[in-house]
């Protein structure tokens, strides 16, 4: 079994944050009575390191297809200001008259 301090290293947190998980149940641990030694088994550390692990997507993947669409966004034409507002309503012209 680990000790608090050897299951906070192997997480990369502070003795405190292991409490903390402790405290709020957020992690398996063994503790014999209220203010007795807090032990952890090396497959408890395993358990939460994977279940807070989160996966990437490759670059350049698709959006699956249960993803909201995206939003349209209105583009900013470049080159010479434009006069009037365009179909959403905005008015590029930042020239002052």
């Amino acid at each position: 079994m680990l000790s608090l301090k050897e299951a906070a290293e192997r997480l990369g947190v502070s003795q405190t944050v292991m409490r903390e998980l402790v405290d709020r149940r957020q992690i398996r641990h063994f503790q014999l009575k209220k203010w007795s030694a807090i032990k952890f088994e090396e497959a408890w550390i395993d358990q939460f390191i994977e279940a807070h692990t989160v996966e990437v997507e490759p670059v350049g993947c698709h959006r699956s297809p249960s993803a909201p669409p995206a939003v349209k966004r209105p583009v900013v034409p470049s080159g010479p200001a434009v006069a009037g507002p365009d179909e959403f309503g905005l008015d590029y012209n930042l020239a002052k008259t």
